[in-house]
């Protein structure tokens, strides 16, 4: 079989291409981590993001729903200023709604 092309650019997007690209995932976490990358990326290239993936994981507290849920404002801007994962703090305030929805989601299955 023939290997895509796209994912040949760096390490990190050919280890994301062979263990997580196409791959369905039935874990929260796992989900909301995407899910909060995948918005990250608007405007970026997916290598930038996967380069800062273990930026957001410290940030996030390995992407713990009820973690991120709990977020105040004050301690979205702490993440602004000591972390290099979020660009404005309206991003960052749609992030900490983002986790507040999938929380209360999770909680109703």
């Amino acid at each position: 079989m023939e290997q895509c092309l796209w994912p040949q650019s760096s390490e990190l997007m050919q280890a994301y291409h062979d263990e997580e690209w196409c791959r369905p995932s039935w874990d929260d976490r796992y989900i909301f981590e995407m899910l909060t990358l995948e918005g990250a990326q608007a405007g970026l290239s997916w290598s930038i993001v996967l380069a800062k993936r273990k930026a957001y994981k410290d940030a996030f507290q390995n992407f713990d729903i009820e973690y991120c849920a709990s977020l105040s404002d004050t301690d979205l801007e702490f993440i602004k200023e000591n972390y290099n994962v979020i660009e404005t703090f309206f991003e960052a305030s749609i992030h900490s709604h983002q986790c507040r929805s999938s929380s209360e989601d999770t909680k109703r299955i």
